[in-house]
C-alpha cells in the first residue's frame, strides 16, 4: 500500500478556485507529489532506509560489546546503610542455663578440696532483633568461566 501523499492548500481548492486558473493549481499539486515521491522512493533508499540502517548498526554494535563483555570480569560496588529503631528483643537465658551447672561444679570442686573456678553470676543476655545501625559495603568481582 502506498503512503498518502501530502497536498498543498491549493489542491483542495481546485474545484472552488474561481479566480485562479486550474492549471496553476494542478501544476503546484504535481510539484508537491513529485517532491514527495522523490523523498519516499529514492532508488538508493537513502531517506527511507537510513534511520533503519543506523538503528541496525547500533543494535549490532551493542550486541558485539555485550558478547565481548561476557569474557571479561565485571566489578561492582554494593553499599547499604540501614537504621532501625525499637523492634523486638531476643532474651537468651545464658545465666539461667549455666549458673546452676557452674554452681554444681563448684560444689564438687569444694568437696574435692579444690578452689572454685566457675562464676555463678552470669546474667541473661538481651539482644535486639535488628541492629540499630548497620553498614554493609562489598566489592564484587565476577569472572565468567563458561556459558551454559
Amino acid at each position: 500500500m502506498l503512503p498518502r501523499q501530502p497536498q498543498s492548500p491549493h489542491c483542495d481548492n481546485v474545484a472552488l478556485n474561481l479566480v485562479g486558473t486550474a492549471a496553476n493549481a494542478d501544476r503546484e499539486c504535481a510539484q508537491v507529489g513529485a517532491h514527495y515521491s522523490r523523498i519516499q522512493y529514492d532508488p538508493f533508499g537513502v531517506h527511507v532506509q537510513l534511520p533503519v540502517r543506523r538503528f541496525s548498526l547500533k543494535q549490532s554494535t551493542a550486541a558485539l560489546h555485550e558478547a565481548r563483555g561476557m569474557f571479561l570480569p565485571s566489578v561492582s560496588l554494593e553499599a547499604r546503610y540501614s537504621r532501625a529503631g525499637g523492634g523486638r528483643m531476643i532474651v537468651i537465658p545464658v545465666g539461667d542455663l549455666m549458673n546452676p551447672v557452674y554452681e554444681t561444679l563448684n560444689q564438687l570442686l569444694e568437696t574435692a578440696g579444690q578452689s572454685t573456678r566457675f562464676p555463678t553470676d552470669i546474667p541473661n543476655v538481651t539482644e535486639p532483633f535488628l541492629r540499630e545501625e548497620e553498614h554493609d559495603t562489598r566489592i564484587r568481582v565476577v569472572q565468567p568461566l563458561f556459558q551454559p
